[in-house]
């Protein structure tokens, strides 16, 4: 596939000033996102860079990365981010900035390798860690990653995903989340920040535009999701629990110190 997309974030117009919006997108095959790759210097070794080979994301002019043109910021789910593996090689040699998925089994130790590799020079915007730990670790687990960040003094943003952890199965074997569930790792999120002095970094959800039925609100029901159960993946929020979790996180931020969290929303 020919890479035609350009590396320059989306402006808006608005009334006194204008609003950036962005993309993201899961670093998962390797090879699609490889052709979207684009050197971001002309040095004569710089053109040799292959993906993988290290030594020359540095030459004498001074950092040589690629500009990875199919999104603003790619993200490294949890179960792809293997310090060895392709996904976060493939990460170190992008400018973009970049997202680790961070589920419970994160220990501080792999979160501190993690940094280190993909933003060495603790640089404000290059790195966020995404929180996706479900309902029953998000306090507990959020706490002792935040914890550790703050001790070590990262500069990488923080970022709750109250989806991903929190997937359930309909006596149908439908795939489903629980309003619930998704609310109550939010507020535990929060809730670590506030006890580890972290700035929330933001939201991340899955959205339709559409009044599906794929999100149930606290009982599992098959006639319920069979309504209009349109997703192919990941149950989504319709407009409305789009709205009432929006109403929630605002309602939480008033209890922080002042921010600019991101909300992302992936349909």
């Amino acid at each position: 596939m020919r890479a035609t997309a350009d590396e320059r974030p989306y402006i808006f117009a608005r009334s006194g000033g204008t609003t950036m919006f962005t993309g993201n997108k899961e670093h998962l095959l390797a090879n699609y996102l490889t052709a979207f790759g684009k050197l971001r210097a002309a040095h004569p070794e710089a053109r040799l860079a292959v993906i993988g080979r290290k030594e020359l994301t540095e030459d004498v002019d001074g950092v040589v990365f690629l500009n990875c043109l199919s999104a603003h910021l790619l993200w490294i789910g949890e179960r792809t981010r293997s310090l060895t593996g392709p996904h976060i090689e493939f990460a170190t040699a992008v400018a973009n900035p970049v997202a680790v998925k961070l589920g419970p089994r994160c220990t501080p130790e792999e979160m501190l390798a993690l940094h280190g590799v993909l933003n060495p020079r603790n640089q404000p915007g290059r790195l966020t860690f995404v929180l996706r730990m479900g309902r029953a670790h998000a306090y507990e687990r959020s706490r002792l990653l935040l914890a550790a960040a703050a001790g070590a003094g990262l500069a990488d943003r923080f970022v709750s995903d109250p989806m991903h952890g929190n997937g359930v199965t309909s006596a149908k074997g439908v795939k489903t989340r629980t309003m619930r569930a998704i609310e109550e790792e939010l507020r535990a999120f929060f809730e670590a920040c506030r006890d580890t002095g972290t700035l929330p970094g933001g939201v991340h959800l899955e959205v339709s535009g559409d009044d599906v039925t794929e999100c149930v609100d606290a009982e599992i029901d098959d006639a319920y999701l069979a309504e209009r159960y349109r997703t192919s993946c990941d149950p989504r929020l319709d407009p409305a629990q789009a709205l009432r979790i929006a109403d929630l996180v605002g309602h939480l931020l008033a209890g922080t110190p002042a921010a600019e969290p991101a909300l992302s929303l992936t349909a």
